[in-house]
């Protein structure tokens, strides 16, 4: 009897449920690696449409849908990550995929549900309610891949020159109003005051694109006048793992391969040379790794920014850090900056790591998180050291780079953990999106590729090829008197905005109601 009423549902809602699914098809294709990403500019469209004249519990599902959709097509890496490290086997690892997109589709619903929520409770237009909900919504939701709309529009350049000023939230409020200023106009049904709300909505899109425009030409002739350093970046291509380096023939711990590339690249008299994130080096725990690294860069006098997985004493324990580390050209350690923004189940267990004990005996040693923000000083330059998952998140990125001028920024991956799927392109996606809102250089070395050096403007001057070993010198384009921008100074200060706005508007809302039944 069941099974026949879910029947009877679906073929009730068999157009609904098309339109849902064509959302969530359409926000994939615009997703890295796929890369239409104008198709993102109209993807809600057909969501609008399903949802229309429905009540909060339809509009839930199939928004659910759509995410679901959306998601589980676009991380597709997420089988291989669950039966490679968990040890779950397939087809349970697809399982995983789904709880994955299913969680993850808690967003569109509630997104979608409390647009239509404030939609009928107030007399605000829906063009202003609906990038302000997603914003907001979005801003708040506990994403463990983390990803944005504007993740999707990182190769549209003209799209990216204004979050100098908003951060990508900016651009993920512009593509959420492009989509529904098109739906009230695809809708047809135009009153004066939809018209004027139409009109402004267009002329705050071309305000946007038009700066865009003007913004990209300034910074490309910025740059063509700047100064080039040499950047040596080593991408090893090395097999993950949990534990110690894992040797090839030839190779010590005292010695890997990695030296080899260093001493050819140090002949091109490079600024500095970086190698990616990898496994444990011992160089904190090991004389002799310590001693042989801090050798060959005095001898070559090259700094080299390398990482490691140091185990440190501290407070009578054992402290696991993800850590960055600056040789400076004397042959010293000169810095260190411990990673920040950790990855929860990969890098700490969420509740278990309050409990050191209990998380040693079970065997998930958390990392510690480091607690200072760090800028390693070479040869005139200032490079923000950043690692992996780090680059992901705009605000902290922004406050890392703060209001300091001729900042380069350099971050170290590890995608090799994710398989040959759409994962790295996903990650690479926050570089040109980093690089725009800081207004600096991003140079992203990644174990297994693409690593890449981005500009202000967000161009791609370098990107190697996936799962090859590369070492390679890169000319950078750098200015000590540029880099930093509002949004770098105020990081905070747009999503408060948009934040701030909706919620008391919701709050209003809720007296509102409460006073009525009061009543």
């Amino acid at each position: 009897m069941k099974r026949q009423k879910l029947v009877q549902i679906i073929k009730d809602n068999i157009k609904e449920i098309f339109l849902a699914l064509v959302s969530g098809i359409l926000l994939f294709l615009a997703f890295p690696d796929q890369n239409f990403y104008l198709l993102e500019w109209i993807a809600f469209l057909p969501l609008f449409f399903a949802v229309r004249g429905a009540g909060y519990k339809k509009t839930y599902y199939l928004a659910l849908l759509t995410g679901t959709v959306f998601v589980c097509f676009g991380y597709t890496w997420i089988p291989f990550l669950f039966q490679k490290f968990v040890g779950i086997p397939a087809p349970l690892n697809y399982f995983c995929l789904f709880l994955y997109g299913f969680y993850n589709a808690q967003l569109f619903g509630l997104i979608f549900v409390l647009f239509k929520f404030f939609k009928r409770k107030t007399k605000i237009p829906q063009i202003i309610i609906f990038p302000f909900v997603l914003v907001t919504v979005w801003s708040f939701f506990p994403n463990l891949f983390y990803f944005t709309m504007s993740n999707g529009a990182s190769k549209f350049l003209l799209a990216l020159q204004a979050t100098e000023y908003t951060g990508t939230y900016g651009l993920d409020f512009i593509i959420a109003l492009f989509n529904v200023t098109v739906y009230e106009v695809l809708k047809r049904d135009f009153t004066k005051n939809k018209i004027a709300i139409i009109a402004l909505s267009s002329i705050i899109i071309t305000i946007w694109f038009s700066y865009g425009y003007y913004s990209l030409e300034k910074w490309d002739n910025k740059i063509a006048s700047w100064e080039k350093k040499k950047i040596g970046i080593i991408q090893p291509n090395r097999a993950s793992s949990f534990t110690q380096l894992l040797l090839e023939k030839g190779e010590t711990i005292a010695r890997p391969f990695e030296i080899d590339h260093y001493n050819k690249l140090s002949k091109s008299n490079p600024a500095f040379i970086v190698w990616p994130e990898g496994q444990y080096r011992g160089y904190l725990n090991y004389q002799e790794v310590h001693d042989s690294y801090n050798s060959f860069v005095k001898d070559k006098k090259i700094p080299l920014i390398f990482h490691d997985l140091p185990t440190i004493a501290q407070d009578g324990r054992t402290v696991y850090r993800n850590s960055t580390i600056l040789i400076g050209k004397s042959g010293k350690l000169k810095s260190i900056y411990h990673k920040r923004k950790l990855v929860p189940f990969g890098e700490y267990m969420p509740v278990l790591n309050w409990f050191y004990g209990l998380s040693m005996k079970l065997g998930f040693p958390s990392v510690t998180a480091g607690e200072k923000n760090r800028v390693f000083k070479i040869n005139g330059m200032k490079v923000q050291p950043l690692i992996c998952y780090e680059i992901q998140f705009s605000r902290f990125v922004g406050h890392a780079v703060g209001d300091t001028k001729g900042k380069i920024v350099v971050v170290q991956s590890n995608d090799g953990w994710y398989g040959k799927g759409s994962q790295p392109e996903q990650h690479s996606a926050s570089n040109p999106l980093r690089a725009v809102e800081n207004r600096v250089p991003v140079i992203h070395v990644i174990n297994n590729g693409k690593s890449s050096v981005v500009m202000p403007n967000g161009r791609i001057i370098y990107q190697s090829k996936r799962w090859e070993r590369v070492s390679d010198i890169v000319e950078v384009p750098y200015n000590i008197d540029r880099g930093g921008s509002f949004f770098s100074k105020n990081p905070e200060l747009f999503i408060s905005i948009i934040r701030i706005l909706t919620i008391i508007v919701g709050l209003m809302l809720l007296y509102r109601i409460k006073f009525k039944k009061a009543v």
